[in-house]
């Protein structure tokens, strides 16, 4: 397996953990998930990351900008700071 296809199996393990009903969190906290991913990874990750943004409060650190660009290019909302 590939970094990215790594990255990207545990973000499925986390995230679905992390935005169970069940889950005393109301947020969730990503460093860098972008790394090694590829484009369509990131395209993809911003639809989940959004949809769980309307449960969740996210959080996401990295130096990366095609995040933003995959929210941007797909016209969801996102807070960049």
């Amino acid at each position: 397996m590939s970094q990215g296809e790594l990255h990207s199996l545990a973000l499925s393990l986390f995230l679905p953990r992390a935005a169970a009903p069940d889950s005393p969190f109301g947020f969730v906290v990503i460093d860098d998930p972008v790394q090694s991913m590829d484009p369509a990874k990131v395209h993809g990750l911003a639809k989940v990351l959004h949809h769980l943004g309307e449960t969740r409060q996210v959080v996401v650190f990295t130096h990366d900008t095609r995040l933003q660009r995959a929210f941007t290019n797909q016209e969801l909302p996102v807070t960049v700071l």
